[in-house]
């Protein structure tokens, strides 16, 4: 018999023996039986063939195990219960149980396989929120989803020939960098595969052959964040910082936001793409602390991670950069109070003016459910000659508000979104 899940797995079964105990006996079974999720997050239930073998000992105890089936329709090891034994004064007509076991199979995936094709960095906090919320989704829907990301796009182009040439149901794919993709996610379609698309590049949406497009609003948020510096009284040459070489979603942040900027100009720099944190914190430092540059009083930063360096920049080049320099975020990520160890919460208020939500939550779970939905549409793909966009609007994060809710509860929040980013790098483990 076939089993129906996608990647090695474990269940947790527990062996009842009624027996008659004059006699051994082995019995052939076939079970349904369930993964453990909270352990090993699978997919819902499959069905293995297993046997129980029973062993009677010269003191006239009875012994179980359980055998499962190998792919070779052979018999594989016997798996050995802890408490395993029935004892010979045990009451006749009585059910005893063993203590669980946990027993590993093997399988080829029947359902569907639909593939991610995202940008960003593996450490990204943005891109954990997102592939853990996505994972969730496709657990809640018992989906076969392969994940793959690179700031490479050449990298990207591979993933949706490969997930193509697997027949792949359904592709999602980001357009940060359209011009190399599209072409590919065209030849998908031609093969079969619908699809969908996320995050960057919406404009493109159309010439990709994509149905749907499930995306922060980027203009939104650049104007958005623009609006906030204005509203704090930010004035001085601002940066728009990128951190990945190709993404045509940052240059939309970055021309929405010199749009409305007033307090001065608006240049932009890049930082190492896929950098770790101290060659960004390092990139930003000596810009700011650069005499042969424009000084540089506002960083506008498109993701958490930087915004985390471009801090820590501003307080190592105090003592020689003599003016006031402001950040703001669009994204937030974790370790904040590392900074504000340093300089204090009034000194962290000064220079870090906001965050916006991205919406990393949103997107991954709605990728995930867009594509469940490509798959079931009875409309075919090639009468669908433009795509819906979904874009979430973004929003400032009420700092005050956030403050104001007991530690314990905050602590409970952040343990869930713990849980989801450890989720989300489960696709690395498949």
């Amino acid at each position: 018999m076939k089993l129906n899940i996608t990647r090695r797995g474990r269940a947790a079964v527990s062996v009842a023996a009624g027996l008659l105990l004059s006699a051994a006996i082995t019995v052939a079974v076939s079970m349904v039986f369930f993964s453990d999720a909270a352990a090993d997050h699978d997919h819902g239930d499959a069905t293995a063939e297993l046997r129980i073998s029973v062993q009677r000992h010269d003191s006239g105890s009875v012994s179980v195990a359980v055998q499962p089936a190998t792919s070779d329709r052979h018999w594989g090891d016997r798996v050995l219960p802890e408490h395993r034994f029935i004892p010979a004064s045990a009451e006749p007509g009585r059910w005893l149980s063993s203590s669980a076991v946990e027993v590993e199979f093997q399988s080829d995936d029947e359902r569907p396989l639909f593939c991610i094709v995202g940008h960003g960095t593996r450490d990204d906090y943005f891109w954990r929120l997102l592939r853990g919320f996505s994972r969730q989704a496709a657990l809640d829907n018992n989906l076969n989803i392969r994940y793959m990301q690179s700031t490479d796009s050449a990298t990207q182009v591979e993933a949706i020939e490969s997930c193509s040439a697997d027949g792949a149901a359904v592709i999602a794919a980001t357009l940060s960098a359209p011009d190399a993709v599209t072409g590919p996610l065209l030849d998908a379609k031609r093969s079969g595969s619908r699809i969908v698309t996320f995050n960057s590049g919406y404009e493109a949406a159309a010439q990709a052959g994509s149905e749907l497009h499930i995306a922060l609003d980027d203009s939104e948020a650049g104007r958005l964040a623009a609006q906030e510096f204005n509203r704090h009284g930010a004035t001085g040459t601002a940066a728009c910082i990128l951190h990945e070489a190709e993404n045509v979603g940052l240059e939309t942040r970055c021309d929405a936001f010199e749009s409305v900027y007033s307090g001065g100009d608006v240049v932009r720099f890049a930082v190492p793409a896929g950098g770790n944190f101290e060659e960004v914190r390092t990139t930003i430092a000596e810009r700011l602390a650069d005499p042969e540059q424009p000084k540089l009083s506002v960083l506008f930063t498109l993701n958490g991670p930087t915004l985390l360096a471009a801090l820590q920049a501003i307080v190592d080049t105090q003592d020689v950069v003599d003016h006031l320099v402001q950040a703001g975020s669009l994204g937030t990520t974790r370790g904040l109070g590392g900074i504000r160890d340093q300089i204090g919460f009034d000194g962290l208020r000064r220079i870090s003016l906001f965050t916006i939500n991205a919406a990393a939550e949103a997107q991954g779970y709605l990728i995930t459910a867009a594509m469940h939905m490509a798959h079931s549409n009875p409309i075919p793909s090639e009468f669908i000659t433009r795509p819906l966009i979904v874009q979430a609007i973004p929003f400032v994060y009420d700092n005050s508000t956030i403050r104001s809710v007991p530690q314990e509860e905050r602590q409970v929040v952040l343990d869930r979104i713990d849980a989801r980013l450890a989720l989300g790098d489960e696709y690395f483990d498949d």
